[in-house]
């Protein structure tokens, strides 16, 4: 999934690093692009169907410390339902990729 990520932001008109990020308490996501003005979109990808709240507290805390600089934090999964878990948090299907 990374890779497909990083295909497709070739063609993105934003210039992004990428990344990834872990902590010395072990908490990680797996992308993370942030653009050349400091903003942050994190990606964690999930093979699983169902995913729950505690799925994404890695994004959360990453978002609660960056702050403004956070704009979306995604997971993705093979389900094929979309959600939204609060502030700036979704859960989109892997198929969304490949959505036109």
């Amino acid at each position: 999934m990374v890779n497909e990520i990083l295909k497709q932001l070739t063609w993105s008109d934003t210039l992004v690093e990428v990344g990834h990020w872990r902590d010395a308490q072990g908490r990680e996501v797996d992308l993370v692009l942030e653009a050349y003005d400091r903003r942050i979109v994190a990606v964690e990808v999930k093979a699983a169907v169902d995913v729950h709240e505690a799925d994404l507290q890695h994004l959360a805390y990453l978002r609660d410390r960056t702050s403004d600089r956070f704009v979306a934090g995604v997971l993705l999964h093979c389900g094929d339902r979309p959600r939204r878990f609060g502030d700036r948090l979704v859960v989109l299907p892997i198929t969304t990729l490949w959505a036109g």
